[in-house]
């Protein structure tokens, strides 16, 4: 069920980076969040269709005659697979709100599941639960997040977190075992957390020197899960593991734990591993709001046609994420390296830009890239 408190919270959060009007209803149709204060509490019948009928979406036209409905595009909130309401975003030129609202969706979607597993979390009162509640999800006051972990026999030190997500439904107090017995280099004061929907989170505790930190760490979390990796393979055990950010304060380890979530939710590559300073860059882009790249670039992606726009996505794509190797990105593209630099000559002549000589070329490319992306 939609929590209409939460709802309003994160109308406030959207209406601080759009002017466009957003609403959610709930299941039963009903405005219930909505930044024209006027609508709240009527009745929206595209939302009621959209609930009892299971659908994806609906666009409404300017002339169309809905109850309680205005022209827009109207989209399925779900979480775990159910929708429990619906978002609505108002304007009548459809085309230009299309990808706006599709990632309006999303990150409602993202921070409703981040606010119900803050309020998930909130329920369990033992005193480790409640320490790890207030260490994810809370602004706790320093001091007292520190007694609770000196209680607790925790010091504040510097840690990585690691999350580990299963495919398939396992004993979690058993991997969790497998994870405890089989770690090299293991530290007593490791954190680790057995959450729900199949994940263990650790913080690793980090003794290393930072110094020579992006060159060994990766060798040392390998050594650290080695034997327990290959307890999965031989097992037949699909997982993935996230590796976030490190840190030195109890405090900001939200921010590392977040950071693994955004791997989790955000980079689908076929390794086992996935590391977050791998992906910094396209973290930060993520960040960014995407109606400010939509003011930057929307008059280009109206004037290229779709046949350049793919190409140009496949092709500048291929070589952002091979940095700009042409000879590993005509492997990734199953093209000859020539017939990769006569495109990319046709991309240069109709940008007036060249990412293979100039840095500033190549940012400015980049970020085109990654708008269009969104955009499609």
């Amino acid at each position: 069920m939609l929590n209409v408190e939460l709802a309003e919270k994160i109308i406030d959060r959207l209406t601080e980076c759009t002017d466009y009007n957003i609403n959610i209803m709930d299941e039963r149709g009903i405005i219930v969040a909505s930044r024209d204060k006027s609508r709240v509490g009527t009745f929206h019948e595209v939302a009621f269709e959209i609930v009892r009928q299971n659908m994806e979406s609906k666009e409404v036209e300017a002339e169309d005659t809905f109850l309680g409905t205005k022209a827009g595009i109207n989209m399925a909130l779900e979480y775990k697979r159910n929708v429990i309401g619906v978002i609505g975003i108002t304007g009548e030129n459809i085309d230009l709100i299309r990808p706006i609202a599709l990632i309006i969706k999303k990150m409602v979607e993202t921070m409703l599941e981040y606010e119900n597993q803050k309020e998930d979390a909130l329920k369990r009162r033992t005193d480790k639960e409640h320490f790890i509640n207030c260490l994810l999800y809370e602004d706790v006051n320093k001091r007292e997040l520190a007694n609770m972990a000196q209680a607790l026999g925790y010091s504040n030190l510097t840690r990585i977190p690691i999350l580990i997500s299963f495919e398939d439904n396992v004993d979690l107090k058993e991997m969790n075992e497998k994870i405890r017995g089989g770690a090299g280099r293991t530290n007593r004061e490791d954190i680790f957390v057995t959450g729900r929907d199949s994940k263990i989170l650790i913080f690793k505790t980090w003794s290393d020197p930072v110094e020579g930190f992006f060159e060994n760490y990766k060798f040392v979390i390998g050594d650290y899960l080695g034997r327990f990796l290959r307890h999965t393979v031989e097992n037949e055990i699909d997982c993935k593991i996230y590796v976030g950010s490190l840190q030195s304060s109890m405090s900001h380890y939200k921010f590392g734990y977040q950071h693994c979530l955004w791997l989790e939710s955000s980079v689908s590559v076929p390794k086992t591993s996935v590391f977050f300073y791998d992906y910094l860059d396209e973290y930060l882009k993520n960040q960014l709001p995407f109606l400010e790249l939509h003011k930057v670039f929307d008059v280009f992606a109206d004037q290229y046609s779709e046949e350049f726009k793919r190409m140009y996505t496949e092709h500048i794509g291929s070589l952002y994420e091979n940095n700009y190797s042409m000879q590993e990105s005509s492997k990734r593209l199953y093209i000859h390296k020539n017939t990769l630099a006569f495109r990319l000559g046709k991309i240069k002549n109709q940008l007036g830009l060249n990412p293979m000589q100039n840095s500033r070329d190549r940012e400015l490319v980049n970020y085109l890239y990654y708008y269009l992306k969104q955009l499609s």
